[in-house]
């Protein structure tokens, strides 16, 4: 799946994605709450100004990502490999980051 497939089922009303891989994608500023991402191979996508609140990524492999001023809010870390993760000024109000592997940058 890629980034425009992954809006476009997303836009619809789809929320579960678990699982996918979408190594680089480019999701800036993408509106992206509640959506479901747990387990999915998300190296080096781009987040940036995303709005990711609510969101699962419980066992996502975030390695290399850019979430610089994404919106975490109330997300589900748990788990969640991001090591090299770039995440100047996110917000991770309330994020569950419980044994996550953090090397943010």
């Amino acid at each position: 799946m890629n980034a425009e497939e992954l809006l476009k089922r997303y836009d619809v009303g789809e929320r579960t994605f678990a699982g996918i891989c979408l190594n680089g994608a480019n999701l800036q500023k993408a509106n992206l709450r509640e959506i479901d991402l747990s387990h999915s191979d998300l190296r080096g996508v781009y987040f940036d100004n995303a709005d990711l609140s609510d969101a699962n990524l419980h066992k996502a492999n975030l390695d290399g990502a850019h979430l610089n001023r994404a919106n975490l809010q109330r997300a589900d870390l748990s788990h969640a490999s991001l090591q090299n993760t770039s995440a100047d000024y996110a917000n991770f109000q309330e994020a569950d980051l419980h044994s996550a592997n953090r090397y943010l940058q």
